[in-house]
């Protein structure tokens, strides 16, 4: 995996998604342009910040965004976008989300970011 960008120490990265980030709210998967996206996204990121015992702030911001995909993995639907965020949290929570992938399913491949 290439370096996280340096950005990540100033406490502000822009990520671009290399897969889709999958967010599911209330059994409904979210895609950028819907309602909640940026509330749900955000809520787990600090999830996830909790889970690591990292500083919780962040504020996450859509700059753009990829058209919606649907994947099938272990005989369940995925649906998702790619995205480029802007997501201004401390540094180290930063370089976590950049090794590990933001979203739903990392481990299946999705929201992995550049």
């Amino acid at each position: 995996m290439e370096a996280p960008p340096a950005s990540c120490q100033s406490g502000v990265a822009e990520f671009r998604a290399l897969s889709p980030i999958v967010i599911k709210q209330e059994g409904r998967f979210l895609l950028p342009e819907d309602p909640g996206y940026l509330e749900r996204l955000t809520h787990n990121l600090r999830h996830r910040a909790d889970a690591l015992g990292l500083p919780n702030e962040v504020k996450v911001e859509v700059l753009e965004a990829g058209p919606r995909r649907r994947d099938e993995v272990l005989g369940k639907m995925r649906i998702g976008a790619t995205a480029k965020l802007r997501i201004h949290a401390a540094p180290e929570l930063l370089q976590a989300f950049y090794e590990g992938g933001i979203g739903l399913n990392c481990v299946q491949g999705f929201g992995w970011l550049r």
